[in-house]
């Protein structure tokens, strides 16, 4: 029997807590706070969570080229909510409208693992496909409703 705690942990809460975090996103928005000064306290938020995680789990490892590779995640990470942000502040859009836009960025990891870190040998074509049809319908379907 497959463990489901891994998928639970690193999928079901995460995607939960992003649903919320859009939520609040849009609450701070609506209350006038810019997307810069958003940045900065998310930011902020993160750090100190890092650093709590960082110690009690006792990590210590630490290299240049991880380290290179986190900071790229944080910018793409940090523009992205930027858009998001100055979408919600300056132009009052839906929160409803642009989070299922959002949700296509699944396909982005999944293309990536099977094309840059070979992770689609014992990957099924047709539903692949399906899938990804059903992202972007669904993405159609939401938006335009």
């Amino acid at each position: 029997m497959k463990s489901y705690i891994p998928i639970l942990i690193g999928g079901v809460l995460p995607a939960l807590l992003w649903g919320v975090t859009a939520i609040f996103q849009k609450i701070s928005a609506t209350a006038s706070l810019g997307p810069g000064r958003y940045l900065t306290l998310l930011g902020l938020v993160t750090f100190v969570g890092g650093l709590l995680y960082s110690y009690f789990t006792n990590e210590v490892g630490f290299n240049l080229k991880g380290s290179l590779y986190a900071l790229y995640a944080g910018a793409s990470f940090a523009f992205a909510t930027g858009l998001m942000s100055y979408a919600l502040w300056h132009y009052g859009v839906s929160i409803s409208r642009i989070t299922p836009i959002l949700s296509a960025n699944v396909l982005i990891p999944v293309a990536a693992g099977i094309w840059l870190f070979g992770e689609g040998a014992g990957v099924n074509v047709w539903q692949l496909s399906v899938g990804v049809f059903m992202v972007i319908a669904g993405v159609i379907v939401v938006t335009s409703a």
